[in-house]
């Protein structure tokens, strides 16, 4: 198994999704609350898994939020306008930004 994220990491992702938050905000949208703890749980995994299976640049690691999930998380709006479940995230390489919207659209099917 690959190093653990480091606790100056963990903290260094904490304040990235605080920005994207605050980003959100002052466009007048958030993340809801429902997706916080999966996304998070996402995010470690990707931060834990990146240093062995290079996923995500290292430059990106501490930038998840703001750099790939928020922007995934913004396509939201476009994907719910789809008006069928079945959704082809071609290329999703890390998974963005299907994991994401998997985690926004539960009940959706992503491929």
């Amino acid at each position: 198994m690959g190093p653990l994220a480091s606790p100056d990491s963990i903290l260094r992702l904490k304040e990235d999704l605080n920005q994207l938050q605050e980003q959100l905000r002052s466009l007048g949208s958030r993340l809801d609350d429902r997706w916080m703890a999966p996304l998070w749980e996402y995010a470690c995994l990707l931060l834990h898994w990146s240093h062995r299976m290079n996923l995500v640049s290292p430059g990106d690691r501490t930038q998840l939020f703001t750099k790939h999930i928020g922007p995934a998380c913004l396509m939201a709006e476009l994907a719910e306008s789809v008006p069928h479940a079945t959704v082809v995230d071609y290329g999703s390489g890390a998974g963005f930004p299907g994991i994401p919207l998997k985690i926004v659209f539960p009940h959706s099917f992503f491929y």
